[in-house]
């Protein structure tokens, strides 16, 4: 009985650690999803038919490419 104890013990934190890893994930995500929700907005489209840009617009949209374009790549010189 201690042997299936301990396998229901393991199933249960490896989901534990999966949920979290998805609550992070998502609570990660929100950001990325405020930034392009602020830039992408009516506001920018009367900035390409004629209107102004603010710099914080400007600033958060600076903010957002990083986030989506940011190279992770390391290199290692021998």
């Amino acid at each position: 009985m201690g042997a299936i104890a301990k396998v229901i013990g393991y199933l249960t934190l490896g989901v534990g650690f999966i949920a979290l890893g998805v609550f992070v994930s998502f609570l990660l995500a929100y950001p990325t999803m405020w930034l392009v929700n602020y830039v992408f907005t009516a506001q920018l489209l009367a900035f390409v038919f004629g209107g102004t840009l603010t710099v914080y617009k400007a600033w958060a949209l600076n903010i957002l490419a990083g986030f989506l374009f940011k190279s992770t790549n390391t290199s290692s010189s021998k």
